[in-house]
């Protein structure tokens, strides 16, 4: 069963912690900056700039010619034949054939931005409007995105390396690259219930691809976490890492399809996707009263569990 397993906990500890951890972190090339590709076009006459990937008059947006730059931008619906693609020139978004394209390097010195939100997530959209119905995408504070166009004073056209989408977004949510928060945490190599996990010790958020919950702020005092396909586990860390039997437990946010109910120590939170979701607390003491120390903050923070159940959302 694949997982991970991360201590978190404030300050430098944090922040070391998270240097040496993840160093050995495999690397997703298409969610990269550098990842991206620059071309330039090269055509008798012209190449069109479509909407659709088709050879058809009716979806012409404009119009490339010899020397005009494109950047390909990745998105996991490449065609043989059509790539998805800024145009520099036309300023706009489209495919081409790519066939009559020349690869120039990767893209550098690229305006780049990180999201940073007091709370929530900010949406990408397919609009330049604030709308429920045109948000295609989720973007969490510590996210970078690729500035394509910032000419209009409020939505953005920006590229999303990690959703592999280009969309608008409200551009009083976005900073300069690298000044985002320190403490928050991504991982994408798990999938499930544990899809795209993000921690965000600044403000005790934990959320998913799926779901999205706070944690207490005793838990700042160090937990350590475990994360699979079907679970996320929560220790508190003066335990977990100390010798003798007990592991310190404090809960963990579960998924499956079926609905758990006899399992002791296991009660449901809701259900959204054709999933269940459910918390588990621990069934026996998982910490030892004669360590004064470790069991007082082990009581403190499984005293906030409660937390994690009330500000627990499904978003699927």
């Amino acid at each position: 069963m694949k997982g991970t397993k991360t201590r978190i906990s404030r300050g430098i500890v944090l922040l070391l912690g998270l240097m040496l951890w993840m160093a050995p972190k495999p690397v997703n090339v298409q969610a990269s900056a550098k990842g991206i590709g620059e071309y330039s076009v090269q055509v008798d006459g012209y190449l069109a700039l479509r909407n659709a990937k088709a050879y058809d008059a009716s979806n012409e947006i404009g119009k490339l010619y010899t020397g005009n730059r494109i950047i390909h931008l990745e998105t996991g619906t490449d065609s043989e034949e059509y790539w998805y693609v800024y145009s520099l020139t036309e300023q706009k978004l489209g495919y081409v054939n790519k066939n009559y394209l020349v690869y120039e390097g990767m893209l550098i010195n690229a305006p780049y931005c990180d999201v940073s939100v007091a709370e929530g997530y900010l949406a990408l959209r397919t609009e330049k409007a604030y709308d429920a119905s045109n948000e295609i995408g989720k973007l969490y504070s510590g996210d970078s995105v690729l500035v394509l166009n910032d000419s209009d004073p409020e939505y953005w056209l920006v590229y999303s390396m990690d959703l592999q989408k280009a969309g608008y977004v409200n551009s009083d949510y976005l900073v300069g690259e690298g000044q985002g928060s320190t403490s928050v945490y991504t991982d994408n190599s798990v999938g499930g219930i544990s899809s795209n996990l993000r921690c965000d010790m600044d403000r005790m958020y934990f959320s998913t691809s799926s779901i999205s919950f706070t944690i207490p702020e005793s838990w700042g005092q160090g937990i350590t976490y475990n994360y699979y396909e079907d679970r996320i586990e929560f220790y508190c860390s003066a335990v977990y890492n100390a010798p003798g039997l007990e592991n310190g437990f404090l809960c963990s946010i579960c998924r499956s399809a079926g609905t758990q109910a006899e399992e002791p120590g296991t009660e449901l939170l809701g259900s959204g996707g054709g999933y269940y979701y459910f918390i588990k607390t621990p069934t026996d003491l998982p910490a030892n009263p004669a360590d004064a120390d470790n069991y007082e903050t082990y009581q403190e923070m499984s005293s906030g569990v409660s937390t994690v159940k009330n500000s627990f959302s499904i978003f699927s």
